[in-house]
């Protein structure tokens, strides 16, 4: 059993093995992006790059590799976590900032995109 903590009564339950391997998902999907914007970056700076940029690209793929071994790991949880251990996914995903990543762990409809403004809308 879990701690009280990542339960609410009357909430709803989610086994251990299933959240584990959503967020796994959730950073391989992130490394993904990650190797997305490395390979932008590098086509930008093919020829040229300044000694600053190679440091970027660098931490960038630093970044990409360490979020593919959380990866992994939480796989490695989710394989060996107690069949009958489950948690409450709203308590799992309180306070996170993105609402996108928040439905795809607790498993709820994604946020309706916010009307265009007619402004240049980056985020």
């Amino acid at each position: 059993m879990l701690s009280p903590y990542l339960r609410r009564p009357g909430g709803r339950t989610l086994p251990l093995a299933l959240a584990l391997r959503r967020l796994a998902d959730e950073a391989r999907r992130s490394a993904g992006l990650g190797h997305q914007l490395q390979a932008e970056l590098g086509a930008l700076v093919v020829g040229g790059a300044a000694a600053r940029t190679l440091v970027v690209l660098q931490s960038l793929d630093l970044l990409c590799q360490s979020l593919g071994e959380l990866a992994l790991c939480l796989d490695n949880c989710a394989v060996n976590a107690p069949a009958d251990a489950t948690l409450d996914p709203e308590l799992l995903v309180e306070g996170l900032s993105l609402a996108d990543v928040a439905a795809r762990i607790a498993e709820r409809p994604a946020s309706t995109p916010s009307p265009v403004s007619g402004d240049l809308d980056l985020f």
